[in-house]
């Protein structure tokens, strides 16, 4: 992208990036490519789902530590860490979780 920013300056002196229609049409072009190559991070259905339940668990977790909930101080704080741990592996690892829903299906023999 910014070979092609340098080129476009290089053509003649822009004020903004949208001035120069080839541009824009090029930088598209780099943003929509599909690069099997690179092996870039591709996120799954589960690990969206790990971070949707994960980040709702540390929050609840996380209000009743600093609220010192009076129920079990044990729950908030078990909460807090469980939703970090899932989030953060829903957040960090590419196929998070993305084996479970295989374990339970039958075969079909």
């Amino acid at each position: 992208m910014m070979k092609a920013i340098s080129e476009a300056f290089e053509r003649r002196p822009l004020k903004t990036l949208d001035e120069d229609k080839e541009l824009m049409l090029r930088l598209r072009q780099i943003q929509t490519a599909d690069y099997p190559d690179m092996d870039l991070f591709s996120r799954t259905r589960a690990s969206k789902l790990a971070m949707a339940v994960g980040g709702p668990l540390f929050l609840a977790g996380l209000f009743l530590v600093l609220l010192k909930a009076p129920t079990n101080p044990l729950l908030g704080a078990g909460l807090w860490i469980l939703g970090a741990l899932i989030f953060g592996l829903g957040l960090t690892t590419k196929r998070a979780f993305a084996g479970w829903g295989k374990k339970g299906r039958s075969t079909g023999l």
